[in-house]
């Protein structure tokens, strides 16, 4: 049977899962997510308004309402994301990212009576609630192994629908709490050393919009969402006030003399300290992608630095002048010691080395300081031979 032809500017895609996506893409314009089915009514009334600029802020769920069986999966879903939107207390941000893990898995498959006559595959989003059990769970988080953090990403988005679920009765049990963390040996994004950044602000000095970035990063501690809407209006009595992104924190940073400077830079009449090309504020993946642009010009590319890992710089760098772990903690606006503990581990690591070998420098072998030689256990004792001894 011939595929239907597409409305015009829809374009398809399918996730490394299968599951099959819809755009609407129009030249110099975002691309706008629409819903999966599009024979479904809900899709021609989504196209309609995408057409007219009309977008929906929220990403519509796999496949039409319509569609949705009850007692599902993806009825639960569903049920989840529209109180999530009501809670004025999760971030856009983390909003938005649940919204992503939960569809996506909605749309993958899973396969029941493997090697039997009875073998099917399922999308999990059809499933009763139910049959959405552990190994299930185990099935979509080992797909993702080789990237392990966007399993747990996964993971604990799953895990955070299903307490909300669990209490008000829309699931029975928590089959994420029995399911695999994955283990990820990489350190995250790669901290900066003060020899990067004199490298940086070689290529990008003082007085350009690099430069800018670069210090507000640094000397703010904060993340990629914050800074990208810093802007005179929270500047007060020598701070930035602002309430962070993540977490709806309220935060008051006194603003540093080499900030400071490069504030004075921006144009009086701009608001926001850092804008595109076409004076407009960054997205947050806009402004990152940008500062990385910068970081490339600044022949850093292969160390793979990140505007992030100015965040785990400055919490790195901020022992070494003294600063305690609850002031890096009030900086960075960490709601625990355990995440500031995970940015300054390695110099503490390093500083406890170098202290408890500065105490084992009286350390003789018997007593005797002997230049050239070194030592060989025999028989449970410890004696002393010339290097050349060794050889041959």
């Amino acid at each position: 049977m011939r595929e239907q032809k597409l409305p015009r500017y829809v374009v398809r895609d399918r996730s490394e899962w299968g599951q099959v996506r819809y755009y609407l893409r129009r030249r110099g314009q975002k691309k706008i997510r629409l819903p999966d089915d599009f024979r479904s009514p809900e899709f021609w009334t989504a196209y309609a308004e995408a057409m007219k600029g009309n977008v929906a802020r929220k990403p519509v769920m796999p496949g039409s309402l319509a569609s949705i069986i009850a007692g599902s999966f993806r009825e639960l879903t569903v049920n989840y994301l529209r109180a999530l939107e009501a809670d004025a207390t999760i971030a856009a941000r983390t909003k938005y990212t649940r919204r992503r893990h939960l569809e996506e898995t909605c749309g993958e498959t899973v396969t029941f009576g493997a090697g039997t006559p009875k073998q099917k595959d399922l999308k999990i989003g059809d499933l009763p609630v139910e049959r959405v059990t552990t190994p299930v769970i185990q099935v979509v988080l080992d797909r993702r192994q080789s990237t392990p953090e966007a399993a747990n990403d996964k993971r604990k988005c799953l895990q955070a629908m299903y307490v909300w679920a669990v209490p008000r009765g829309h699931a029975k049990g928590n089959p994420i709490r029995d399911s695999l963390k994955m283990k990820n040996k990489s350190e995250g994004h790669k901290t900066w050393t003060m020899e990067d950044v004199d490298q940086f602000a070689e290529r990008h000095p003082f007085g350009t919009k690099a430069y800018l970035a670069l210090s507000l990063f640094l000397f703010t501690d904060q993340r990629l969402g914050d800074v990208r809407t810093f802007g005179r209006q929270h500047v007060k009595d020598g701070k930035l006030h602002f309430r962070q992104e993540k977490g709806g924190r309220p935060m008051a940073i006194p603003i540093l003399p080499t900030l400071q400077a490069a504030l004075e830079t921006v144009p009086k009449d701009q608001m926001t300290f850092v804008v595109t090309e076409f004076g407009k504020p960054f997205s947050s993946k806009g402004l990152g992608n940008w500062f990385h642009d910068r970081v490339v010009e600044a022949g850093l590319a292969e160390k793979k630095l990140s505007a992030h890992g100015l965040r785990k710089a400055l919490q790195a760098l901020g022992p070494q002048f003294g600063v305690t772990p609850f002031e890096l903690m009030a900086i960075a606006g960490h709601a625990s010691l355990k995440e500031t503990t995970r940015y300054t581990r390695e110099y503490e690591r390093e500083m406890q080395a170098k202290s408890g070998m500065a105490k084992l420098e009286a350390l003789r072998i018997g007593n005797k300081s002997v230049p050239g030689f070194v030592t060989q256990v025999d028989a449970g004792t410890i004696s002393g031979k010339k290097l050349n001894d060794f050889k041959g």
